[in-house]
């Protein structure tokens, strides 16, 4: 994998899984041994995933706790409203950026009209003096 997997990610691949072993996800994470049993270790430190224990030996296996499954829900719901206001932003961002492209377009406008106007100035400027110079002679 190309990135760390987030928590959420950890906690509803042992979901889907129901158990999961040590090598289960250091194969699907590309973890090592060691590092998939300490990302377990701190799941379970947090309450998230239980040790599944038969004949009192955990055997490297782990179980979603109710706490676990609130804090899925918890993430899921948090990455939503993430999602969802990096939209709004998205949204708010092209209308401005619209806006931006027709109050240029307005102004390239304005620009050519008032060109226009200074032409047509100048033009009238060079018509009055031409007439103020025929009525003096």
């Amino acid at each position: 994998m190309d990135k760390t997997p987030t928590k959420l990610e950890i906690l509803s691949f042992i979901r889907d899984q129901e158990v999961v072993w040590i090598e289960m996800l250091s194969a699907y994470y590309d973890y090592t041994y060691w590092g998939a049993a300490s990302r377990l270790k701190r799941l379970c430190k947090a309450g998230l995933v239980e040790p599944l224990y038969r004949r009192g030996l955990n055997q490297g296996r782990y179980l979603l706790t109710n706490k676990g499954i609130e804090r899925i829900k918890y993430l899921t719901e948090n990455d939503k409203s993430k999602r969802q206001a990096e939209q709004v932003s998205q949204l708010q961002e092209n209308e401005l950026e619209n806006q931006v492209r027709c109050l240029s377009q307005r102004v390239r406008e304005l620009e050519r009209d008032n060109e226009i106007l200074r032409k047509q100035n100048e033009q009238l400027i060079i018509l009055h003096r031409m007439r103020q110079s025929k009525r003096s002679t």
